[in-house]
């Protein structure tokens, strides 16, 4: 890789220590703060921001990301929720799934300066995290990986950078607050749009065990956990679903046309107005949701 001009690294070494800076000032939450990630663009000092699932990522201030983590299997996922960061094709958005066992899930930093995010798509293309003109989050093909002084890297510059905990926050822990408080709202689920299940089904309480001990660990086998998640407007087609955990899942207004369901588990799910056209259900362990 060429040279980097001084003028380049002194701004990314002032963007990390400005981050550094936020997460270890003193306050009445710093004592109770949990480390988190957040995915930086050193070249601008912005960081990648969601909007909702159907919005492209952007990138935006970093005092508005959320808590990202990093796991072994080097999945880039949303803290307290089942997204993931996942690349669909070269030169499209990045986008947040929850099916991270999917190819363009697993990103590592490469180059001698680690400054890329990279990942392999199912036909086994390398693309990088690049942003657009518009400053949506997007994959492209790496570049000035060789020695060339012509060409600027900076657009591909990703960084995943420690920071504190989102909840030392304030007005960010009321948000998550109110979120936890529709979930267990969502789990006791409105009477018109549970899935019901015959008696022969594990306990809930079981399935609760289970996800418990491999959460952060997505597409084991073939038992993927979704207890709880927050998938409305969530858009999976034609996609495989055997034996997932869907119990208490908020699953309103999304699309799983063609998808399949054999064995899955949907206890209290709530599926209003979602979409299962030619939805296929195997196991006799349960019923399918209303569309």
């Amino acid at each position: 890789m060429r040279k980097q001009s001084n003028s380049v690294l002194e701004k990314f070494s002032n963007t990390l220590g400005e981050c550094n800076s936020t997460a270890s000032s003193k306050g009445p939450d710093a004592p109770h703060a949990r480390p988190y990630k957040m995915v930086l663009h050193p070249s601008t000092g912005l960081c990648v921001l969601r909007g909702s699932l159907s919005e492209p990522l952007k990138l935006g201030p970093c005092t508005e990301s959320e808590a990202w983590g990093y796991t072994p299997q080097k999945i880039l996922i949303i803290k307290g929720t089942y997204l993931c960061l996942q690349a669909v094709g070269l030169g499209k958005p990045a986008k947040l799934s929850v099916i991270c066992s999917n190819p363009g899930s697993n990103w590592e930093s490469i180059s001698d300066s680690k400054m890329y995010l990279s990942t392999k798509l199912g036909n086994g293309t390398t693309v990088c995290l690049d942003v657009d003109s518009s400053d949506d989050i997007v994959t492209n093909s790496c570049k000035c990986l060789s020695r060339d002084d012509m060409c600027d890297p900076g657009s591909q510059w990703f960084k995943i950078a420690n920071s504190t905990d989102i909840t030392s926050k304030p007005i960010l822990r009321e948000a998550n607050a109110e979120s936890k408080k529709w979930q267990r709202l969502v789990s006791t689920a409105l009477a018109a749009a549970v899935v019901t299940l015959s008696p022969v089904m594990p306990a809930v309480a079981d399935l609760n065990k289970y996800e418990a001990e491999t959460r952060g660990e997505f597409g084991i086998g073939s038992a993927a956990q979704f207890g709880s998640a927050d998938l409305r407007k969530a858009v999976h087609v034609n996609e495989n679903f055997r034996r997932a955990n869907f119990t208490s899942a908020d699953m309103r207004e999304s699309d799983f046309s063609g998808s399949t369901f054999n064995g899955a588990y949907l206890e209290k799910a709530v599926a209003y107005k979602a979409n299962f056209t030619g939805k296929t259900f195997v196991s006799p362990r349960m019923l399918g949701p209303p569309t």
